[in-house]
């Protein structure tokens, strides 16, 4: 594997699954993670192919994982999933830098402690570490982040301290095409699911997603108060109270999280309809733990039919 890193020659790209280059390198990651560190694989089944050089793929996913184990000197869970995904036009405004189209997302993520805005905002930039010069160099992830670019793919990091982070990697299928799937979903009547008037107390600590879900509640018939957090949502509650039908909160924020601030907002109000979402799949994002509380959940990233849907089902319900 080391000899395969390090080769110096041409990147040959062919037809692989994402999926066999995973379950190939289960048993060297397992040994060079550690024993205190436990690793699950969450693989999709009936995966679509990518055009990849092999050797750089296990490549980005060593580094990864390298930093993943760095992040939990404790100990902790790496978790590493594939996904078969379709990005439409609406959907690619959730994710930054997307392009429509149909992908493998390949989701690496570890219960460390997190990084900072100021640190995501510079750990794909070459030299630039954390570890100190006697651990890290700085290239792992530049190297990461320039594997992929030649794979015209895209990677994104969702993380916040002590909250363990996610590498999102989204890489493109070998052939597109215009899908019977995403042709049905267009022809699909959303306008069912057109509000009347009802309002919701929207929060959302991320300035673009947040934007892009007010546009989406005007045009389809919503009114709305918008937080960024769950301590100015509370604020908001308290003053507009008789007018507000629906919570929509993220769940992974600064102070207040999304459940807590649902749990108190029920406190207030225990016929208020309360929906959750998330980019994060496990620790403090568990579906079933949010369903048992009665709320819905909604995964990120999410397009406008799944979320009027929901929203349309949970306000009447």
């Amino acid at each position: 594997q080391i000899l395969l890193f390090s080769r110096k020659q041409k990147m040959v790209f062919r037809p692989v699954s994402l999926n066999q280059i995973v379950e190939k390198l289960e048993k060297m990651l397992d040994r060079l993670i550690g024993e205190n560190i436990t690793m699950r694989n969450n693989l999709a089944d009936d995966l679509w192919l990518i055009n990849a050089d092999e050797g750089q793929i296990e490549q980005v996913i060593t580094n990864i994982a390298v930093n993943a184990r760095d992040a939990m000197p404790e100990g902790g869970k790496l978790i590493i999933s594939t996904h078969n995904v379709k990005i439409n036009k609406d959907k690619a405004k959730t994710i930054p830098n997307m392009e429509p189209g149909k992908y493998v997302r390949l989701d690496i993520e570890d219960t460390g402690k997190g990084i900072d805005d100021k640190i995501r905002e510079k750990i794909f930039d070459p030299f630039f570490t954390t570890k100190g010069r006697a651990r890290g160099t700085g290239m792992g992830l530049s190297v990461v982040h320039g594997i992929i670019k030649k794979h015209n793919g895209l990677i994104n990091v969702y993380s916040e301290p002590g909250k363990g982070t996610i590498f999102r990697i989204y890489l493109p299928i070998i052939k597109e095409q215009n899908l019977d799937e995403k042709e049905q979903e267009d022809k699909e009547n959303i306008e069912q699911y057109t509000g009347d008037n009802q309002t919701i107390l929207l929060v959302e600590d991320e300035e673009p997603v947040l934007s892009y879900l007010e546009s989406i509640l005007e045009k389809y018939g919503y009114n709305y108060h918008s937080a960024r957090s769950g301590e100015e949502a509370l604020k908001i509650f308290d003053e507009h109270k008789p007018e507000i039908d629906l919570l929509i909160s993220d769940v992974i924020m600064g102070g207040i999280s999304g459940t807590k601030l649902a749990d108190r907002i029920q406190e207030k109000d225990g016929d208020m309809g309360v929906i959750l979402s998330s980019g994060y799949s496990n620790r403090e994002v568990e579906p079933s733990d949010i369903a048992d509380k009665g709320y819905q959940f909604i995964q990120k990233p999410y397009n406008v039919h799944e979320l009027l849907r929901l929203i349309y089902n949970t306000i009447k319900s």
